[in-house]
């Protein structure tokens, strides 16, 4: 993907992030690049649909990179989990910057965005209980730790937002390192 493109769908995604798939029309994203509808086209052939996948692989690369392998790198699985709150805190601006996969989840019901989106989702869920796994802890044990960590971040992300201020998500933060550390 050119420099140019890429800096595009980053502007795409900060707007899906904050609107949703069905709060952002063209026009939306034509005023925020800067670029006219046609040459919007030109770099997406598939109109906002394609724009909104293309956004959602973006996504999925930064998890790999970005949460997924801090939970493999490190020694220990405290290093591991710490790796991934710290980028996870980073991303979403310590609680301030909504999640993309939640609002193209909530914003494209049933539709294949909302599918991807859902499964993006899972396998965080499922690449935390990996990393439990790892350390001994069983499978279905595993499983419900990934799955109410998420819980807990994607639940602070919006309380956050609520009481438009970061002390729920820095707490949820915390409750999931508890809960994923927990012997």
């Amino acid at each position: 993907m050119s420099n140019q493109k890429a800096e595009i769908v980053d502007v795409i995604a900060n707007l899906f992030r904050r609107r949703g798939y069905d709060g952002v029309s063209l026009g939306d994203i034509s005023a925020a690049t800067g670029l006219g509808k046609s040459s919007l086209y030109h770099h997406f052939p598939g109109g906002k649909e394609e724009m909104a996948s293309t956004v959602v692989e973006q996504a999925a690369s930064n998890m790999q990179a970005f949460v997924f392998t801090p939970l493999m790198a490190g020694d220990s699985l405290e290093s591991r989990i710490d790796g991934m709150i710290s980028s996870v805190t980073g991303i979403y601006g310590g609680g301030d910057d909504p999640c993309l996969l939640a609002s193209l989840l909530s914003s494209d019901e049933n539709g294949p965005l909302a599918e991807r989106a859902g499964e993006l989702i899972r396998l965080w869920a499922d690449r935390i209980a990996n990393a439990l796994r790892a350390e001994g802890i069983e499978r279905k044990e595993a499983r419900r730790r990934g799955i109410l960590a998420v819980a807990l971040i994607q639940g602070g992300l919006i309380t956050s937002k609520a009481f438009d201020s970061g002390e729920p998500f820095k707490e949820a933060m915390a409750t999931a390192r508890t809960v994923l550390l927990a012997r």
